[in-house]
Order: C-alpha cells, then sequence, then structure tokens
C-alpha cells in the first residue's frame, strides 16, 4: 500500500484569499498553493466549504468590492483549487465539542478545526478570529495563512 500524501485542511477564507488579488493574504494563499504543488501537498476541506466560498465571493459582488467579472473570475479559481473534500463522520461530533472550546456558537468553523484534528495535519486559515480563538484554546495544529512564506513546509 502507498504512502498517504501529506496534506492539510483549508477554509474557504483561505481559498477565498487565493482567488481574489485584492485581499489581504492573497500573496500567502498563492505562495501556499505553489508549495503544495511542489512538495506533492494535498489541500483537503469538507464538503460545504465550496458553499461557504463561493457565499463570500457573492456577497463582495453584491457589495460591489468585485465587478461581477471579476466575480466570475475569482469563481474559476475556485472552481480549479485541488481541494479534495472529504467526509468523515467522527468530525461532527468532535466539531461540536471544538466549537465549545473555542467559544463559537456555530459549528461550521470547528469543522475545520476537527478535520484537521482527526486527520492529524495542519490547517490554514485566513480567518483572523477563528485563529485567535484557536490558539487561546491551545489548538496548535491551526496556522494563518497571513504568517505563510514559501520558507515555511505547509504541514509543519
Amino acid at each position: 500500500m502507498a504512502a498517504k500524501a501529506p496534506e492539510f485542511v483549508v477554509d474557504a477564507s483561505a481559498s477565498v484569499n487565493f482567488a481574489v488579488s485584492t485581499l489581504p493574504f492573497h500573496f500567502q494563499a498563492r505562495q501556499l498553493l505553489e508549495e503544495c504543488a511542489r512538495l506533492g501537498v494535498q489541500m483537503v476541506a469538507p464538503a460545504w466549504w465550496q458553499a461557504e466560498a463561493d457565499t463570500a465571493l457573492r456577497k463582495m459582488v453584491n457589495a460591489k468590492i468585485l465587478s461581477p467579472s471579476a466575480g466570475q473570475s475569482a469563481q474559476q479559481l475556485l472552481d480549479a483549487l485541488p481541494i479534495a473534500v472529504i467526509y468523515d463522520p467522527a468530525v461532527r461530533v468532535l466539531a461540536r465539542d471544538l466549537a465549545d472550546l473555542v467559544k463559537q456558537v456555530k459549528v461550521y468553523d470547528a469543522v475545520y478545526l476537527a478535520l484537521a484534528q482527526v486527520r492529524g495535519c495542519v490547517f490554514w486559515t485566513a480567518d483572523k478570529r477563528l485563529f485567535n480563538a484557536a490558539q487561546t484554546a491551545g489548538l496548535n495544529y491551526v496556522r494563518e495563512l497571513g504568517s505563510f512564506s514559501s520558507a515555511i513546509n505547509p504541514t509543519d
């Protein structure tokens, strides 16, 4: 049996930063994707990262932060991202516990945390609030996209 490829969890905030060049962590998101390709690292996410990312883009277009054509271009970039969608039933129960731990009313952000914990890998996010809450809770596998540079292994 072949060895499992290294992987990390990525959320909608990180993927949207990749797709929209005017967002604050666009450069870091591009670097992260390039390093994944170079090192053979697989990005993974729960199924709804797509809907969450699509919603973020639609909000930007509706708020006129992005033009409709820029929104379509960003959508095409999102659609092309090599992110494997993972469903693991163990994630759901753990996510509820982690939502309590990081003091989040909504569970959907905690699912990214739970997926990373279940898969034993790092989780990259551009969501500063979630990152800070995870750090306060001692979840040392969470990384902030703004701190990424090509000198960092994405799975560390």
